[in-house]
């Protein structure tokens, strides 16, 4: 064979290998990100099971359970050390109901996700708050690292 050809052969080769390699990392990305979103949108559901309104020993407790399957270690012992400081609910009504996730990216080796709080009442949907999550991997699982609620646009008038 001629030295062009084995060098030719050795570039497909090469260039076959990265191909199946992007490959191979492009439904890991996907299945990470679906992964990272289901876990915020998870989470947003246990918001109304948190009253910021509940004496101090009552209030940890129902952070710890709530919350202690989606965030990290530390992001809990945060919340545990200053309550106030915790995502949840703040009046009878309205109350956090959901997260909707309107941008989701990766970001080192996690990602944030942008979106908003859905306040509800008893008669549907009320407000919304921004909110930023980042989500990371902690032991093997994806959880929520930091948590940062903006201002709504009704407290921002």
């Amino acid at each position: 064979m001629k030295k062009q050809h084995i060098w030719a052969v050795l570039i497909l080769v090469i260039l076959v290998v990265a191909v199946g390699a992007a490959i191979a990392i492009m439904p890991n990305q996907a299945r990470d990100s679906a992964a990272a979103r289901s876990l915020v949108e998870e989470f947003g559901g246990q918001l109304q099971h948190v009253s910021l309104l509940s004496p101090e020993d009552t209030l940890k407790s129902d952070i710890q359970s709530a919350y202690a399957p989606y965030v990290t270690s530390d992001l809990m012992q945060m919340w545990l050390t200053d309550p106030r400081h915790a995502p949840g609910r703040e009046t009878s009504s309205p109350w956090p109901d959901r997260i909707e996730i309107s941008s989701i990216a990766q970001q080192g080796s996690g990602y944030v996700a942008t979106g908003n709080i859905v306040m509800k009442t008893s008669e549907g949907d009320a407000d919304s708050q921004p909110v930023v999550i980042q989500v990371l991997r902690e032991n093997g699982a994806w959880k929520i690292a930091a948590f940062q609620i903006g201002q709504s646009a009704r407290s921002a008038d």
